[in-house]
């Protein structure tokens, strides 16, 4: 177990945001209707950029999806995912626009497996097409996940695959590599780049307490174009940030519900031109942050 944890932590250094990303847990279950959503919100963030100092920065980005999941064969599931997603950029000396709020429909098809032995397959193909200026080619990106979980033994399961995605002039692909591992029957640890880092207590029936290495931005380096209106017209803006959080969950037959509250720390907005050109970054400095988390199963 110690290699793999030499391994995972210069990637954990570098994780990446795919909080859209589902491992589909619900279709153990047989879940028919899964309904997720979650919410997070940065407070006053500082601009640390020359020029800059003295704005900051308050951001939030919240989603929610409908999971609709058919059961074709023993072993074999369907689930056909209908989302949106919305993200708040509110920076008091914005450069090159003046929107905040941009808004997202969300659709995804997965194909999920038990069929081989003591392995567990995900294969998913999506598209997150902007709602504000709608356009299926210039304004939205498509995502897939390949994503395999070998029981290696009864506490430990090890990940491989692939995720990313490509549209709005940037595509980026990134393993999946990490281990789950149940070391005590109240202790988990998860350290999946690039999907979830946490510790998990189950400390009572149903509930439980995670601290989490969490990310904020959306899909890494995914971009929203603005107006034509703007003073950049046309161009691309991108968030990202890291934080560690701790979080109480409670986790039922049918309904999940978690709140959590952290402090990032610091992060970027890029602005590139409309072509995707000529890249600005803006760091920001740490802030708290704080969130909450739901699902219920149908």
């Amino acid at each position: 177990m110690k290699w793999l944890l030499f391994l995972l932590f210069p990637l954990l250094l570098q994780a990446v945001n795919y909080t859209l990303a589902t491992d589909y847990c619900f279709i153990h279950r047989k879940e028919r209707v899964y309904i997720d959503g979650y919410f997070a919100a940065v407070g006053g963030a500082d601009i640390d950029k020359k020029g800059f100092r003295g704005s900051d920065l308050h951001y939030s980005e919240g989603a929610g999806a409908i999971f609709i999941n058919a059961y074709p064969a023993e072993d074999h599931a369907l689930s056909f995912e209908f989302g949106y997603g919305h993200m708040r950029l509110d920076w008091d000396k914005n450069p090159a626009f003046n929107q905040k709020n941009f808004n997202d429909a969300v659709f995804s098809i997965a194909y999920i497996t038990t069929t081989i032995p003591d392995w567990r397959w995900v294969v998913n193909l999506g598209v997150q097409a902007n709602l504000d200026r709608f356009n299926m080619g210039n304004n939205a990106f498509y995502r897939g996940t390949v994503w395999g979980r070998l029981a290696y033994s009864r506490p430990i399961g090890l990940h491989i695959g692939v995720v990313g995605q490509s549209g709005v002039k940037s595509t980026y692909l990134f393993p999946i590599l990490g281990f789950d591992w149940s070391f005590h029957e109240k202790w988990q640890l998860r350290a999946i780049f690039p999907l979830d880092f946490s510790l998990n207590y189950y400390f009572a029936k149903h509930w439980s307490a995670a601290l989490s290495y969490s990310n904020f931005g959306g899909w890494y380096r995914s971009f929203h174009r603005v107006s034509k209106r703007a003073a950049d017209p046309n161009s691309m803006v991108s968030v990202h940030a890291t934080g560690l959080d701790l979080g109480i969950n409670l986790n039922t037959r049918y309904v999940y519900v978690g709140v959590f509250g952290g402090v990032n720390f610091g992060g970027w907005i890029l602005l590139r031109n409309r072509h995707g050109a000529k890249p600005r970054y803006f760091h920001y400095d740490p802030a708290g942050y704080v969130g909450a988390k739901a699902a219920l199963k149908f």
